[in-house]
């Protein structure tokens, strides 16, 4: 899978999240108090695809913790805009901003992996 679109990105994201709830994985963007394991939908994505997003996502929360943390929380625990924009304490225009370029991110990131392997 070595060319991607943002549609094709937010579906990654959205089962990685899935991923990361049936137990089966998130050892980067993992936050130490999360449990695992839920009655959501099965994963529609293979493990190394989920770890790959995994690992995008950690590099995310280091470079831009703010967007990480938006990126997680609404992809992984499926936290709306709304709701993560008063978590946060920031706008909603902005919390869109955010995970806007955090999914560029991602983008950018699985490109730039898929070039090296």
């Amino acid at each position: 899978m070595a060319e991607l679109g943002m549609a094709e990105v937010e579906r990654l994201l959205t089962e990685w999240g899935r991923w990361c709830w049936a137990g089966l994985g998130c050892m980067y963007a993992r936050n130490p108090l999360d449990g695992g394991g839920s009655s959501s939908p099965q994963p529609d994505i293979s493990d190394e695809d989920a770890l790959r997003i995994d690992r995008i996502l950690a590099q995310l929360l280091v470079s831009d913790a703010l967007t990480g943390r938006l990126m997680v929380d609404h992809y992984k625990h499926e936290l709306g805009y709304r709701h993560l924009a008063d978590q946060h304490r920031i706008s909603y225009g902005k919390v869109v901003t955010l995970i806007s370029h955090g999914k560029g991110f991602v983008l950018g990131a699985w490109a730039n992996l898929s070039e090296v392997a």
